[in-house]
């Protein structure tokens, strides 16, 4: 019985261990499916939570990288000419602005629809002007009575005021104006051809004063008022007695700051008229030339008085001895026709009228303004007080304009 115990015993014992095993691999299997479900779920919220944060860190990254700001603002201190790089998000329907900064692709920035600023013009929508395209004199030119307006002028509402001026006023008149800087010129009835006058005392005396710095004369040489030199007109060396003397530099002052029309005849006659043609044909100006029985030019034109002016300006600028007499002789004159009502402006210029079958009244030359220019105003009038107040009202237009 005790053997038979035994055995019975250990039977026991095998099937209660088969048993246990059995369940145990059974249990065992459970709990490996249930370990694995719960790998997948931490692998997917694991996942989960770092695409949340990856876009995230995108939302928070500058939508435009080619726009800086300087600081960064509250929300509640936002403008509306701030871009807007970050908001929170809100019920009301965004409205896309399409803005495409220099240098960078088209971005699209969302805005909150705000009725009071939709249509408040941003940072983005201030115009750019274009550069300045200087302008070339010799391209100043026009045939007949209209105008020609150039750079910065074009569009400007004083234009059509001085044509307007220009147009109703009967006797033939040409205007010329051209900033020294190139960045704007005006020219009406360009072409038209006038008698000098005085006017031509400017470019002879640039002759003769770049004559001196070369040497060629000097300015303290002495010439003698001859019966041949007399001339009537404006000056007082007319008024004194032949055989009196003046030195060159005394001529050129008496024939710029007041005219002399016998201080010119005297300086023609000694230099001849040979070397101030070839001086005009080297400048590119014919109509300054003059023939052998006249002292005037006949067929002077505005635009080359605007080229004069121009290269009288450069002469200034080299300070040369002839450079100073020139510009202390011509600089706030009497008979300032064009300057007359530019007041509180100095100016450097020369004028010069007539009667009869040749009658003009003209005035070139230069104003030394914050932006200086150099003009030109030549009529065919007899400088009636009528003509002054027109040549007056055009001049003080052409300071406006420059």
């Amino acid at each position: 019985m005790k053997k038979l115990s035994k055995s019975l015993n250990i039977i026991d014992f095998s099937d209660i261990i088969w048993y246990n095993c059995s369940k145990y691999k059974i249990f065992k299997e459970k709990v490996m499916k249930k370990v694995l479900c719960l790998c997948l779920l931490i692998c997917f919220s694991l996942s989960l939570v770092a695409c949340l944060e990856s876009e995230a860190v995108e939302q928070r990254e500058p939508i435009d990288k080619g726009v800086i700001t300087e600081e960064v603002l509250a929300p509640d201190e936002i403008t509306e000419t701030d871009v807007i790089t970050e908001q929170e998000p809100v019920d009301i329907e965004p409205i896309t602005e399409v803005i495409e900064p220099e240098g960078s692709e088209t971005t699209e920035i969302e805005t909150e629809k705000d009725p009071e600023t939709i249509n408040t013009p941003t940072i983005y929508d201030t115009p750019v002007e274009p550069p300045c395209i200087l302008v070339n004199l010799s391209d100043m030119e026009n045939q007949g009575r209209d105008g020609l307006s150039y750079g910065d002028l074009k569009n400007s509402d004083l234009i059509v005021e001085l044509e307007s001026i220009l147009d109703g006023y009967a006797p033939n008149i040409s205007v010329a104006a051209y900033s020294l800087d190139g960045s704007k010129g005006y020219i009406y009835n360009g072409k038209q051809e006038y008698f000098s006058a005085c006017t031509i005392k400017m470019p002879w005396m640039l002759y003769l004063c770049s004559e001196l710095d070369k040497g060629t004369y000097d300015k303290n040489t002495v010439l003698v008022y001859q019966e041949e030199n007399y001339r009537i007109g404006s000056g007082i060396i007319r008024k004194g007695n032949y055989g009196d003397s003046y030195t060159i530099e005394e001529l050129v002052n008496l024939c710029l700051s007041i005219s002399d029309n016998v201080a010119y005849d005297m300086l023609v006659k000694y230099m001849g008229r040979s070397g101030f043609n070839s001086f005009a044909d080297a400048l590119g100006y014919q109509s300054f030339k003059i023939n052998s029985w006249s002292l005037w030019s006949h067929n002077s034109i505005v635009r080359d008085y605007l080229g004069l002016w121009c290269k009288v300006y450069d002469y200034f600028l080299t300070e040369t001895d002839g450079a100073k007499l020139l510009k202390s002789s011509c600089t706030n004159t009497k008979f300032n026709y064009g300057t007359l009502t530019l007041k509180g402006e100095d100016y450097s210029h020369k004028s010069g009228d007539n009667f009869g079958d040749n009658c003009v009244y003209n005035d070139a030359g230069l104003v030394w303004s914050d932006s200086p220019y150099v003009y030109a105003v030549f009529t065919k009038s007899e400088g009636t007080p009528y003509d002054k107040q027109i040549v007056n009202s055009v001049m003080s237009i052409i300071h406006n304009l420059f």
